[in-house]
């Protein structure tokens, strides 16, 4: 139920993010803003499976 609502948080943030890249293309300053956010989402994904990865190693010790 936790990771759900923090999916939909993250959901909604890259929507805002998208939307306003899509805003700025428009201005042709669009490039820095999407290595910004390939770089945010590689770290978020990094992170959650690192987390997984944790809770699922904590999981195997039980």
């Amino acid at each position: 139920m936790e990771q759900q609502s923090m999916w939909e948080t993250i959901g909604e943030k890259a929507k805002t993010q998208f939307e306003l890249m899509a805003t700025r293309t428009e201005a042709g300053d669009a490039t820095s803003e999407l290595i910004v956010i390939l770089a945010v989402s590689f770290i978020l994904g990094f992170l959650f499976c690192y987390m997984q990865g944790k809770s699922k190693a904590q999981e195997d010790q039980m």
